[in-house]
């Protein structure tokens, strides 16, 4: 039974600390769309229009810092969620 409830609560752990990065990431997600779109307004009001296609292309081909920590975090708690239930199912 120990185990059991062990297994319970860290599964509700994984899963609430799961969402709380799904909700960071979103939130930076969000902010960094609106900080693009602020820009692009106010070059576009200034008259000067810059090619937005290159940036995006560069921007997509390298990962952010916070993108990599986000997909290991992502990762660990997929691990950690296959280690425990491959425990549990042997016990």
């Amino acid at each position: 039974t120990n185990s059991f409830q062990f297994v319970k609560l860290f599964d509700s752990i994984l899963n609430k600390v799961g969402q709380s990065i799904q909700e960071k990431a979103r939130q930076n997600a969000l902010a960094q769309r609106r900080a693009k779109v602020e820009g692009i307004t106010a070059s576009t009001e200034e008259g000067v229009q810059e090619s937005s296609d290159a940036s995006e292309s560069a921007d997509s081909g390298m990962m952010g810092e916070e993108e990599r920590q986000l997909w290991a975090c992502i990762d660990m708690l997929v691990q950690s969620k296959t280690i425990v239930k491959n425990i549990t199912a042997v016990s």
